[in-house]
């Protein structure tokens, strides 16, 4: 079997001081995606200066919304952005009251401390402890618990899109390694970042696999990866993270990642194959989200030279899923006919898709 730094020989062991990356090779489909990031990343201050403060805003509480909702669903929440938008900015704030509430409500304030933490200290286990305890304050567990390691054997379950159970993954390390694997892990990712070694993206991603592998609290241990993970590549310069959500892509992502993590779990056996495999999906999802944020500013772009009556219509039809020449009426109290010229327009501009003839015309979103 191989012994790379990062598997220990012996029950209780303690782990060489290692490099997740000590033999990690870049091959030119990675270099291309890191070097398709770091474009982006250089040319986002000054698309960041262009766009309307407003715009900007609504691009940050949209991605909030999909960040917080996302990530809790991976790990069995079953409230829909929806409800998680009412919930976090809503007209009436209230406590939580069920564990979906106290979830999102965690991962929401733990989201906001990675954002106002960016030019703080550096990554530690005290940092990692204080996010933890963030992510996980509003369950039911004691304090002093909530921020302990486990003490049990964990196997890290699986979620459906309904929040249901489906399936083990892998067995996480045992309790026995779990300050030995932290520290160690904490103290590599620390110096890499520092150093400048390794680029930050698989420094980012090798860390994240690591984590969740070794998955060392009870529960929160998914969205506290997640978070790390954010709060590396804003670290590292990566400030667009907050306009577009990376939990969202690897929520519609699942599966494939999934698949992934079963892999790269075998790094605790000794197999450290999978860990390319996860790099890999790691980047091509960073770069999914990159491209996601670049669909919503061209969508806001557009949005902007839109009259606004077009845009009320255009928010009719997204509220209500299709619109019709009654519902168009109702919504905005315009005129029949003055409604038909924008509603043309908008199809003529590829906005809407016109469905029907006559008077059963009805309209969805393009």
């Amino acid at each position: 079997m191989p012994d790379p730094d990062w598997v220990l020989s012996g029950a209780l062991t303690r782990p060489r001081r290692g490099n997740p990356l000590h033999s990690f090779h870049v091959d030119h489909q990675i270099l291309t995606l890191v070097a398709g990031m770091d474009e982006f990343k250089g040319r986002w201050p000054g698309i960041a200066r262009a766009i309307p403060e407003e715009h900007l805003a609504a691009l940050g509480v949209r991605a909030t919304v999909e960040s917080v909702g996302s990530s809790t669903r991976m790990e069995g929440s079953r409230m829909t952005d929806a409800e998680v938008d009412r919930f976090l900015f809503g007209p009436d704030p209230r406590h939580p009251s069920t564990q979906d509430e106290r979830s999102v409500a965690g991962y929401a304030e733990a989201l906001e401390m990675i954002y106002d933490a960016v030019g703080g200290g550096g990554l530690d286990t005290e940092f990692i402890r204080k996010l933890h305890g963030i992510v996980t304050w509003y369950s039911d567990t004691a304090g002093a618990e909530r921020h302990a390691y486990r003490k049990e054997p964990l196997r890290v379950r699986t979620f459906d899109a309904g929040g249901r159970a489906a399936g083990t993954l892998f067995e996480a390390a045992p309790p026995a390694r779990l300050n030995a694997f932290m520290e160690d892990l904490v103290h590599w990712a620390s110096g890499a970042l520092e150093s400048g070694e390794y680029h930050p993206m698989l420094v980012t991603a090798a860390t994240n696999v690591h984590f969740r592998v070794i998955h060392p609290y009870s529960a929160g241990s998914g969205r506290l990866a997640r978070l790390l993970a954010t709060w590396m590549l804003m670290r590292s310069g990566y400030t667009y993270m907050p306009y577009s959500s990376l939990e969202r892509v690897l929520e519609e992502r699942r599966g494939e990642q999934n698949r992934m993590l079963e892999r790269a779990a075998r790094i605790l056996e000794g197999d450290t194959s999978g860990v390319r495999d996860w790099i890999v999906f790691f980047l091509t999802s960073l770069a999914a989200q990159r491209d996601q944020l670049l669909r919503l500013l061209d969508g806001h772009h557009r949005r902007a030279r839109v009259p606004e009556l077009s845009l009320r219509l255009l928010d009719a039809a997204r509220e209500g899923g299709r619109l019709t020449m009654s519902a168009a009426v109702e919504k905005t109290g315009a005129n029949r006919n003055t409604i038909k010229v924008h509603l043309r327009q908008l199809v003529a501009r590829g906005r809407l898709v016109r469905h029907g003839a006559g008077r059963g015309t009805w309209y969805t979103l393009a």
